[in-house]
């Protein structure tokens, strides 16, 4: 079992990298896809024309290329939107009932091999009081700081995520290609994936949580200890689960 399991890993692991070749290689390489091209801007989005952004109860952030941080910033009145990067990759905002929606409006293709710059920052009041925030990248970057939500949802496709003092009751985290690493968290419930890439949670009070680690293709560190295939152990009050297909785990206080 366990070697059709890493079997099927190694098939998985090949079939990502083909689709990338196919999908994003290929194209910008032979001229299928284009960068967007035009100005660099840097500017705050204006948000206050939206609605009372103070009613938001949900942050939806969905970015097709670029850096994305979402912080909670203890100066900030109100919601904030910065951006800085070229003109076509600019976000744009709708609130939908209470749901605050970011998302990039952009005609051009993305490929590989081209200039581009496109780096938002979202900043968010600390006493606002959130029920979710869901941020995601196509590919890029993600970087979350300081959030404090009922629940916290992360998804990337390929690029590095860094999560660091969030508090949430259930924190859920994918990233398909690319590195997830988690300092300083509190929360009831932690659920993060990695399919190619390393994962990381430190200064997290592991003892108390009941702990699920497993790893298809590669090694588990816990406490200065080294396992395969999959770690268990008893715990308290929530619950950790850690998956990662083909990379390695590393679990430190």
């Amino acid at each position: 079992m366990k070697k059709y399991t890493a079997t099927l890993s190694i098939i998985t692991s090949i079939c990502i990298v083909i689709g990338l070749i196919i999908h994003v290689a290929i194209p910008a390489t032979f001229g299928g896809w284009s960068w967007p091209k035009g100005k660099e801007v840097k500017e705050n989005i204006e948000l206050s024309g939206q609605s009372d952004l103070r009613d938001v109860e949900k942050i939806e952030c969905d970015i097709d290329v670029g850096s994305l941080m979402i912080v909670m910033d203890s100066r900030a009145d109100n919601i904030l939107l910065e951006y800085e990067g070229r003109q076509k990759l600019r976000p744009k905002a709708e609130v939908d009932e209470n749901t605050l929606i970011i998302s990039q409006e952009n005609e051009s293709k993305i490929g590989l091999g081209g200039n581009f710059k496109a780096e938002i920052v979202l900043r968010i009041p600390s006493d606002q009081d959130f029920d979710l925030i869901y941020g995601s990248v196509d590919a890029g970057e993600l970087d979350i700081r300081n959030l404090k939500a009922e629940t916290i949802e992360i998804d990337m496709s390929a690029g590095d995520v860094d999560v660091e003092d969030c508090q949430a009751k259930e924190i859920k985290a994918e990233c398909d290609m690319g590195d997830l690493d988690m300092d300083n968290m509190k929360f009831d419930k932690l659920t993060a994936k990695v399919d190619m890439g390393n994962l990381s949670l430190n200064h997290t009070d592991i003892e108390d949580y009941e702990l699920s680690a497993k790893v298809d293709l590669g090694n588990i560190s816990f406490e200065g200890n080294e396992y395969t295939g999959e770690l268990n152990r008893d715990g308290g009050r929530g619950t950790i689960s850690l998956k990662v297909n083909m990379g390695d785990i590393d679990i430190n206080d």
